[in-house]
């Protein structure tokens, strides 16, 4: 669930924000002036955010993605059992 609220309100009711995005996932937008300017957001989701942001900027890992993804559609596929023996697992 999303909130919008000006920023003289956040400031009254700060820990619940905190509380709301830390274990209900609750995003809070802050307004000044009637415009979005911040946000409070669940701290592990904002760093799942960065990992992908990090992951879709790195053009090696977007060719290992898709150079995968075309590996399944073709049926090249590894055996969890062959894997494990593989691995020593």
């Amino acid at each position: 669930m999303n909130n919008t609220i000006p920023i003289s309100e956040a400031r009254a009711i700060l820990p619940k924000l905190v509380e709301n995005a830390a274990v209900l996932s609750q995003k809070t937008l802050i307004t000044v002036g009637g415009k979005v300017k911040a946000a409070i957001v669940n701290a592990r989701e904002l760093e799942l955010l960065e990992e992908t942001l990090e992951i879709l900027n790195d053009p090696k890992a977007m060719e290992a993605i898709k150079k995968g993804k075309e590996d399944i559609r073709k049926g090249k596929l590894v055996d969890w059992e062959d894997l494990k023996d593989e691995l020593d697992l």
